[in-house]
């Protein structure tokens, strides 16, 4: 079986790379045909071609929220955004979250200060094999403790897109798919959380033809915690740790996709220095350009982990 398990996607790229070498992973680390309205949206072409050993990282989407709102005019209504604060910076929007009905299709609605878009586009068949799908996280009505948002899974008939569902809760930055021996796709997705100086970051496989229940009570394949912010409030001798997820990596090896998952971790105690990067930081203005090195986990010692996963035909299984 070659590398086509990974299938389409809309605005991914793919770029070929050596993968690292592979190890378990340490007891210490805590893994606590489109309708012609979207034309200009790319559609990458199967992985065959662009797939091969000895690897791949997977990439975060090319297309931007603008690009992609109009896949959603079949099922919800489209408005202008009317001012800068909203949900998603984008010229326009679902005038409401999903599932959308309170705004659908030729619903009468005015331009808002927040619209909804989605933040990637991902094509597959999730729900059953054969079937002309796309898979869309975005943000919506639901609270921080269901993840601000949740996944919408559009069908294609004919010229239309419907909502075949709409998974409340299921909210990622990054998702992909792999293509299961059955024919359908399992969505595998990666989500970034933070709250009151935690950052977490996970990595999930996401079988859409689940119902919700199930889906929600899934536990993530890796999860890692970083606590660089927590540290910046903890006097010094604290000991403090950050755990990051690097970018994924896909490799064929014996006929089976690997998915190689690196971690980067850093541990130390909070000394004077620590804590005078996290003023400094505090005072440096919002969105500007900062040199990770001045940052306070910086100063902690690193080293890198691995876990790897072996996909058997419809998910991944720790090696």
């Amino acid at each position: 079986m070659s590398l086509t398990t990974l299938s389409c996607f809309v605005g991914l790229g793919l770029c070929g790379v050596g993968c690292a070498a592979s190890h378990p992973l340490p007891a210490g680390a805590s893994h606590s045909a489109r309708p012609q309205a979207v034309a200009d949206v790319a559609v990458a072409t199967s992985a065959r071609s662009v797939v091969a050993d000895p690897g791949v990282v997977l990439e975060s989407s090319s297309a931007t929220p603008a690009e992609l709102v109009p896949l959603l005019a079949d099922v919800c209504q489209i408005v202008p955004q009317a001012g800068a604060a909203g949900g998603v910076k984008a010229a326009s929007g679902c005038a409401c979250c999903a599932p959308f009905d309170a705004c659908g299709p030729g619903t009468a609605a005015e331009p808002t200060d927040w619209v909804y878009a989605p933040k990637l586009a991902v094509t597959g068949a999730f729900t059953r094999a054969g079937a002309a799908q796309l898979a869309l996280p975005m943000e919506g009505c639901e609270p921080h403790a269901e993840n601000y948002g949740g996944m919408v899974v559009l069908e294609r008939h004919g010229q239309r897109y419907e909502l075949a569902r709409y998974v409340s809760g299921l909210n990622a930055q990054q998702c992909w798919p792999v293509r299961r021996d059955d024919g359908r796709d399992l969505l595998l997705c990666r989500t970034a959380d933070s709250h009151q100086g935690s950052a977490n970051e996970a990595l999930w496989q996401w079988d859409l033809a689940a119902d919700d229940a199930t889906l929600m009570e899934s536990s993530p394949l890796v999860s890692v915690e970083d606590l660089e912010w927590a540290g910046c409030w903890e006097q010094p001798g604290f000991e403090v740790s950050s755990a990051r997820l690097k970018p994924l990596r896909l490799t064929e090896r014996a006929g089976r996709l690997e998915l190689d998952v690196e971690i980067e971790l850093r541990t130390g105690v909070v000394d004077p220095e620590y804590l005078s990067r996290c003023a400094e930081r505090e005072r440096a203005p919002e969105g500007g350009a900062r040199d990770p090195a001045l940052d306070p986990r910086a100063l902690l010692a690193a080293r890198t982990d691995y876990v790897v996963f072996r996909f058997d035909g419809s998910k991944f299984i720790q090696r």
